[in-house]
């Protein structure tokens, strides 16, 4: 990471994001092959909120991916498989890849050593709360990252949502949050920069599952703004 000093409230939101962990943490297996041709697409139900205190910054919704790229890389583990682009690679060891608090890391791509953005999905299995629908649990856990960031201090008028999209994975209700999210100096408690995020939440049975494709700069976010539409798309639950 280019910022060797991380926000406080950031490990508070990702732990919160995390949720219960109960269950062991499973032994995956990643096959790698050949992507067979095939087409997919997404047509998602953008919802382009014209309010929001922090102040949003309205952008057009994501597009629609054309045709499935043949040449990616097939992967699968216990609890689904997904097709990645053959020009990232995964991290491993895999446990130790994903945010901090996870339970369960699917997967952790790379793009390149020399640049800060990476890909995750985490699967978080189901604790004592029961699950909850997917909209109103991603609007909980955004209200929540609210809330830490005026505790802490930190101007919410930085934190910018710029798109929420509802859309489908595997089967299953998804929502999509795109947005910026200030990074802290806590010696001084002043932004030194930013992340840029796009987060989905997706709720397959009584788990949860959180992709996520994050990085501080800027000019690599945009560069690579289709490929977690694209990811998502391919994904198949086994379970």
């Amino acid at each position: 990471m280019k910022h060797t000093i991380v926000l406080a409230a950031c490990l508070l939101i990702f732990a919160t994001a995390c949720g219960p962990s109960s269950a062991e943490q499973a032994t995956m297996t990643a096959t790698v092959q050949t992507a067979t041709a095939a087409s997919w697409t997404k047509t998602p139900t953008a919802t382009l909120i014209p309010t929001l205190t922090p102040t949003l910054t309205p952008s057009p919704t994501p597009t629609a991916i054309p045709e499935f790229l043949s040449g990616w890389i097939f992967y699968e583990n216990e609890w689904l498989t997904l097709y990645y682009p053959p020009d990232w690679t995964t991290t491993e060891p895999r446990e130790h890849a994903c945010m901090p608090g996870s339970t369960d890391c699917v997967i952790n791509l790379l793009h390149s050593a020399a640049e800060d953005v990476r890909i995750e999905i985490v699967r978080y299995p189901p604790g004592s709360s029961p699950v909850q629908d997917v909209e109103k649990t991603d609007q909980e856990d955004w209200d929540l990252k609210i809330m830490l960031a005026m505790l802490n201090g930190i101007d919410i008028n930085a934190i910018k949502l710029i798109s929420r999209t509802v859309f489908e994975v595997g089967g299953e209700t998804a929502v999509q949050r795109v947005y910026e999210y200030p990074i802290v100096d806590m010696a001084s408690m002043r932004i030194v920069g930013k992340w840029y995020i796009n987060n989905v939440r997706v709720i397959n049975g009584k788990d949860e599952y959180i992709f996520e494709m994050r990085t501080e700069v800027q000019e690599e976010f945009n560069a690579y703004q289709n490929i977690p539409d694209q990811i998502l798309s391919t994904i198949v639950f086994l379970k």
